[in-house]
């Protein structure tokens, strides 16, 4: 009897919701992996990819075939259709001990990805700390500071994206919100996260960063504001889910 533990997934609603998934050769058949396809008539396109084996989940945005962002899963817990007439998907990741993390996908209205990450363990974070780096200011075109309420806003512009990021010192979170025209269509949320900081002046990059020693948990964003592809949020630990019943 194949005991063997695989991702809990609503495959047959996600079917329904998505389409049929890509073709697979023998090799993604044998790992149960599975790439769905969604195509929006407003350009926005969503690939949503996992692997029921390996416990993978990542789901890819792009805008008029440009890549806009990536969020990427390692040892999902659980990928389940919330609302099937609205088309929405939440992907489910949690160690159950310092960090948590899931992205709710809206085929149908915006913001099409929303992307949410607490760390747990960095409650007693003092808001005067320097959590991030000043010099990041200097990759934006612009900055708006709230005193009265510890929030820091910096703003960029490109060609068909524009993105705003938002720094809460008191709660020591960020907000990184990606928009196409006056639409939100992706939201990166990061609760009580350790720390932010340049990667590349020069070529504007930057990253988030929460990270755990106990199960070796680690939730991170690269934000690249020259690029085509503005962030890629990776999601990572070696704790195992219980998958059982």
């Amino acid at each position: 009897m194949n005991t063997q533990k695989i991702l809990d997934a609503d495959f047959e609603d996600i079917i329904k919701i998505c389409g049929p998934y890509l073709p697979q050769n023998e090799h993604n058949f044998y790992l149960k992996q599975y790439s769905f396809f969604y195509s929006r008539s407003d350009g926005l396109d969503l690939k949503l990819y996992f692997s029921r084996t390996e416990f993978e989940a990542r789901v890819s945005l792009s805008f008029r075939k440009k890549p806009i962002s990536s969020i990427s899963f390692k040892q999902c817990k659980a990928i389940k259709v919330i609302d099937s007439k609205k088309k929405i998907i939440e992907i489910q990741w949690e160690t159950g001990h310092e960090s948590s993390a899931s992205a709710f996908i809206n085929l149908l209205n915006d913001p099409i990805l929303i992307f949410t990450a607490k760390n747990l363990m960095n409650s007693s974070l003092n808001p005067s700390d320097k959590f991030y780096d000043l010099d990041i200011v200097e990759m934006f075109d612009k900055m708006i500071e709230n005193v009265e309420e510890q929030l820091v806003e910096l703003s960029y512009r490109k060609e068909e994206c524009s993105v705003l990021l938002k720094i809460f010192r008191k709660e020591h979170t960020f907000v990184l919100e990606i928009r196409q025209g006056d639409k939100i269509i992706n939201i990166l949320n990061f609760i009580n996260f350790q720390l932010l900081h340049s990667l590349s002046t020069k070529n504007k990059c930057l990253e988030i960063l929460g990270f755990s020693c106990k199960n070796q948990e680690r939730i991170r964003c690269f934000i690249a504001l020259n690029e085509e592809l503005i962030s890629i949020a990776q999601v990572e630990t070696n704790y195992i889910p219980d998958t059982s019943l």
